[in-house]
């Protein structure tokens, strides 16, 4: 199994955090759910098929979002 899939698996299964993130990152728990937002980001963008991720534009507004909402 891939280190994609891996992941992927564990979003879906509702793992905690700290069995994805490295943990110097897993203390952070006031982040738990920027945490999440960026990893499903990420995972979006590693999508085996190309045409299923996202664009740049479409990445760079769900950063900007969650960056607005963050504050």
């Amino acid at each position: 199994m891939d280190l994609v899939h891996w992941v992927q698996l564990c979003i879906e299964n509702h793992k905690p955090l700290s069995d994805v993130l490295d943990a110097n990152l897993a203390p952070d728990v006031d982040n738990e759910e920027e945490i999440i937002a960026v990893l499903k980001i990420a995972m979006a963008c590693v999508q085996s098929s190309p045409e299923r991720r996202p664009t740049m534009r479409h990445i760079l507004d769900a950063l900007n979002r969650l960056a607005v909402s963050s504050h």
